[in-house]
């Protein structure tokens, strides 16, 4: 029985050598690693919203008549004061004679009864009949030239113009649609948060936003205003940021994916997603420690695209394993060919 477990014993010790030979004589495995680094990362709120124009509006007539030209095409870029409709302006252009007429002989006939009430040969009653009558000719004439005026339509702004249907001989009435107006260089998106937010919430704050049109074009802007007011029935606040528009590929009533970063920014330590491993009691990452694989938990925070902040187990520099984890274990010898 000694004799045997002498046996054993020797195996063992000589299966034990082996292994720490064949461990010894194993080549480093290749990895790829980076260090860890600080980010400024803001607390993030996400939201959908709404996209507006800076500036926008529906070009209306203030007068009816009949276009007799038309100096844009549907889609066009116009300037601030450029002529866009206009108007017949002949049946008002003969009102205008007429008033100016009427006006003269009125302040002519004023002028003569100033004279007589000043000899005493009429009343003061009769003054200021001609007076009135005068005053009466001289709205009129007032009223005929500003109408006469808006016979021509220009743009208030600059902008672009939508799709119209107003052709040259159309009979267009009082506050009839002529087009749309909007000027897109600046957006506005209106989005809404949950009240709660409301500490954290400040003008100035930044957002990014992102649409299906154009998944992969995401544009930064900047809370200008908040709502007076909390939205009793949603309890969330209206919220608006100003987001630049050089390309012109946003156009107003787009739906859009808000982030919102709310409040200061704090240094996070940030590590890509891909280094971390997972089991069903810990997270954990493989750090650089004297060419050797160093298995070290780690408790994470916020995620964020392909990154993930670490609260702890981790500082500043340390050299961490991303690419390479599969074939390596706790204390493994390995080769780091890229940072």
């Amino acid at each position: 029985m000694k004799k045997f477990i002498l046996v054993l014993v020797s195996n063992m010790l000589a299966l034990t050598t082996l292994h720490a030979n064949q461990t010894a004589e194993r080549p480093p495995t290749p990895v790829l690693a980076i260090k860890t680094h600080h980010q400024s990362w803001a607390q993030e709120v996400e939201a959908t919203g709404t996209l507006e124009a800076q500036k926008g509006l529906t070009l209306k007539t203030e007068v009816a008549g009949r276009v007799s030209e038309v100096f844009f095409q549907s889609g066009q870029v116009v300037e601030a004061g450029q002529i866009l409709i206009q108007l017949n302006p002949d049946i008002l252009r003969a009102q205008l004679e007429r008033y100016k007429a009427e006006y003269l002989l009125a302040q002519s006939n004023y002028n003569r009864y100033l004279k007589l009430y000043a000899q005493k040969t009429i009343t003061k009653s009769e003054l200021d009949k001609s007076q009135a009558a005068r005053d009466s000719a001289k709205a009129n004439l007032d009223q005929t030239q500003a109408q006469l005026s808006q016979v021509t339509i220009r743009a208030p702004f600059k902008g672009q113009v939508g799709l119209t249907k107003i052709t040259p001989g159309t009979f267009i009435g009082i506050g009839q649609d002529i087009v749309n107006l909007q000027q897109n260089d600046q957006m506005h998106v209106d989005f809404n948060l949950p009240e709660i937010f409301l500490g954290q919430l400040h003008i100035g704050d930044e957002v990014t936003i992102k649409t299906r049109a154009f998944p992969s074009y995401k544009i930064k802007g900047k809370v200008i205003a908040l709502d007076s007011e909390v939205n009793r029935t949603t309890r969330t606040i209206a919220t608006r940021a100003e987001i630049p528009n050089p390309d012109h590929l946003l156009i107003p009533g787009m739906f859009v994916e808000v982030t919102a970063h709310l409040g200061k920014k704090t240094p996070m330590l940030v590590i890509p997603q891909i280094a971390v491993g997972y089991n069903a009691k810990q997270n954990y990452v493989y750090k650089v420690v004297d060419n050797k694989a160093v298995r070290t938990v780690v408790t994470l925070g916020e995620r964020r695209g392909d990154e993930v902040a670490v609260i702890t187990g981790l500082k500043a520099d340390d050299l961490i394993i991303t690419e390479g984890q599969l074939k390596i274990g706790d204390g493994s010898p390995i080769r780091v060919i890229s940072q």
